[in-house]
């Protein structure tokens, strides 16, 4: 064929935040540089840093990367590609990538090339398939089959493929997170799939339906007790002790599509550490509210209509008469209140019940979700129902669990 990549690469100035692996290590911290480039694939070992996942579904890498996604000068790669036919000599060209998604997600730079030399090239591509966009975090993994086209006659060649596993998102995580890193795992779920959503929906409507439906959790119906949260104390340097949360992704992503069983903590603190993946989001906060009450009838994640949530318990129905005295509610109740950068006014983002998408705020989303007694005539049991005072931030996440096992930790960063 005359031409072939050799080796794909990205300038290390451009990687932030770091990618934590499969194998729990950072390699874009620690890895091989060369000529200040941190490098992706190369043909002296193609299979090297191939990470096939078959629970993710995703043809991965180890050397997985990730870049600022509101500067799109980092979105570029260095691609060394040797020439070996003269039929290629001075003549104007251009090299693109494609993928099994789309044509084109990797473009050239504004010039053609002309290769004047039979030898090895070095040229600037920039990673930007269809669905990329400046405000919205995005992800493409898995081979890149490249093809040289003539603009004189247009015609093309295809060279070999590569592997890259590429994503652009906030440029420097707060916390949760440590160390300005990121499991792999969180990318793979949340970010390789919105590049079949609709490009206008706001990072909140995509975070909160993805863990609403598309990852098939199903409210704990039984006792709502949280499976993948977990509250806690630590132990400080002057020896007192504070509360602390540990949010189990490692297990909570392993669950996605296995119709497992969550309440509204673990549904709370999934919505916390997939919007600050956005830097779009300024404050993302895990909110807790006690006393909640009875729901107005809504859909239960994964249950269906609902205004009766603890129904399996107590053997009644999904949806039961206003007022009988068998109907259940939620003594207390977890959600995120989510601010954006271009609004300065709280939303509020609940994927346990709802949806909530971060188009209310509080009044409006306490009116929208909980049914309350004062309407109620024939009760006149004590207040239930919670109101906006009884609202505040909660214990939230500080630490990020990558294990599989309930026992297993393995903090990020």
């Amino acid at each position: 064929m005359g031409c072939r990549v050799t080796s794909v690469s990205i300038p290390k100035g451009s990687i932030g935040p770091y990618i934590e692996n499969s194998k729990r290590k950072i390699p874009s911290i620690i890895g091989q540089y060369e000529n200040d480039d941190f490098q992706l694939w190369s043909d002296d070992d193609p299979f090297e840093h191939a990470d096939n996942n078959e629970g993710f579904h995703t043809c991965g890498s180890l050397r997985a990367v990730a870049v600022n996604l509101l500067n799109k000068s980092c979105w570029k790669l260095n691609v060394e590609i040797e020439v070996s036919s003269a039929e290629l000599l001075d003549k104007k060209l251009e090299l693109y990538g494609d993928n099994d998604a789309s044509v084109d997600v990797i473009r050239p730079g504004s010039s053609p090339l002309v290769f004047s030399e039979i030898g090895r090239h070095r040229l600037s591509m920039t990673v930007e398939p269809p669905w990329a966009a400046t405000d919205v975090p995005w992800g493409l993994a898995g081979n890149i089959a490249w093809r040289l086209q003539n603009v004189g006659n247009g015609k093309w060649v295809g060279l070999n493929s590569t592997r890259l596993e590429f994503y652009a998102l906030n440029h420097t995580l707060p916390a949760p997170f440590k160390s300005n890193t990121v499991p792999v795992e969180l990318l793979r779920q949340v970010l390789l799939p919105r590049q079949m959503w609709t490009p206008s929906d706001t990072w909140e409507n995509y975070c909160c339906r993805l863990a609403f439906q598309d990852f098939t959790f199903q409210y704990d119906v039984m006792n709502g007790a949280p499976l993948y949260y977990a509250l806690g104390t630590e132990t400080l340097a002057d020896g007192t002790k504070k509360a602390k949360g540990d949010f189990k992704l490692g297990m909570y992503l392993n669950s996605v599509g296995r119709r497992k069983a969550v309440n509204c903590y673990d549904q709370a603190s999934a919505m916390q550490v997939f919007l600050l993946l956005s830097p779009t989001i300024t404050a993302a906060d895990w909110m807790f509210m006690e006393p909640f009450g009875f729901i107005h009838t809504t859909v239960l994640v994964g249950r269906g209509a609902c205004n009766n949530p603890f129904y399996k318990k107590n053997g009644t129905l999904p949806i039961v008469r206003r007022s009988v005295i068998e109907r259940t509610s939620f003594r207390n109740h977890a959600f995120v209140h989510v601010r954006r950068e271009s609004n300065s006014g709280l939303k509020v983002v609940d994927a346990c019940c709802g949806p909530h998408t971060g188009t209310e705020d509080l009044n409006t989303y306490i009116t929208n979700s909980i049914d309350s007694k004062k309407n109620w005539r024939w009760r006149s049991e004590p207040r239930v129902d919670g109101e906006v005072r009884d609202a505040r931030l909660g214990w939230g996440i500080t630490e990020i669990l990558m294990g599989l096992n309930t026992g297993e930790g393995r903090r990020v960063g």
